[in-house]
């Protein structure tokens, strides 16, 4: 059973806590270790490319060098995407137009 204690560490929005990225900061209330973290310095992100194939996981104090020092292979990794954009627009574009030459409606005069 949850002593008090227990449930005070679980669950108190003032319950001091410790910056999980281990940054030096002890005493952030529960209520505030989400702010923390959006500036906390040791906090690992994503890169600003993953959405086209970018794999790096950076601390925000790194990310500034990640990007400038990854500038022709994100270049590389953007230049695949919009190729790829590209193929799938003149894919989709073609598949309109075929079913807009097949489709009865599409033969039927407007009054």
């Amino acid at each position: 059973q949850d002593t008090q204690s227990e449930r005070t560490r679980s669950r108190c929005e003032e319950y001091p806590l410790e910056c999980p990225n281990k940054c030096g900061e002890k005493n952030i209330k529960r209520k505030d270790m989400e702010t923390h973290r959006e500036f906390c310095e040791l906090e690992q992100l994503k890169c600003p490319f993953d959405h086209v194939g970018c794999t790096g996981e950076i601390q925000r104090r790194h990310m500034d060098s990640h990007c400038k020092n990854s500038v022709e292979k994100h270049l590389l990794l953007l230049a695949k995407a919009h190729k790829e954009l590209v193929q799938e627009n003149r894919r989709l574009l073609s598949e309109l137009a075929e079913q807009k030459i097949t489709s009865p409606l599409y033969n039927i005069k407007k009054i």
